[in-house]
């Protein structure tokens, strides 16, 4: 990057240079000042890179960021992608599906991540309506577990759902580890 242009145009404010011998430039801008990205493309942006960078953390609205830029991309795809990125990484890799970042391998689009919501909420008011800590659910609940017994287990606690609904938001596989059920109740992000 260059502020100021030792080639050709003295307004050149950034270049784009080979590392072919003596640097030639490829490309450059010829404004005064750098373009500036909208505040939408600004979160796009920062998300993808953190994405790249093998972050794990996100809040909500960080996930959905995210997700609007890749939601052409399987979500096999993705994950295959991440873990295969986390492998060549220094750092301890840490699954990106036991982490808030683990909603971008399980919903395809925005509206996903709106409906998984939704049906958290929804149970989260049911459980509270009834005086259900949450950690109740979560007790006892095996280390995998499919949707269906998920469900019966929300009717032996006396919370209806519909086992229909639940599919829409369920991991791939149809099986929930204990995470997935905790991330579901926690919705508070």
């Amino acid at each position: 990057v260059s502020t100021q242009s030792t080639w050709g145009d003295p307004k050149t404010w950034i270049s784009l240079r080979s590392l072919a011998d003596g640097f030639p430039v490829i490309d450059s801008t010829t404004t005064s000042r750098t373009p500036m990205a909208s505040p939408a493309q600004y979160h796009v942006i920062e998300n993808c890179y953190r994405f790249i960078n093998s972050e794990t953390d996100y809040k909500l609205q960080q996930v959905r960021w995210l997700v609007r830029s890749i939601q052409d991309v399987p979500c096999a795809k993705r994950q295959e992608w991440f873990m295969s990125l986390i492998k060549c990484r220094r750092r301890r890799p840490i699954s990106g599906d036991m982490t808030t970042l683990g909603q971008i391998f399980n919903c395809s689009d925005e509206l996903g991540l709106v409906m998984k919501r939704a049906i958290s909420l929804k149970v989260i008011k049911l459980l509270n309506d009834k005086g259900i800590p949450t950690i109740d659910v979560l007790n006892g609940i095996p280390s995998r577990i499919t949707t269906a017994q998920f469900v019966s287990r929300l009717h032996g606690l006396g919370i209806p759902v519909d086992v229909e609904l639940f599919s829409e938001v369920s991991p791939p596989s149809g099986v929930w580890v204990y995470e997935d059920i905790e991330n579901l109740l926690r919705c508070t992000q």
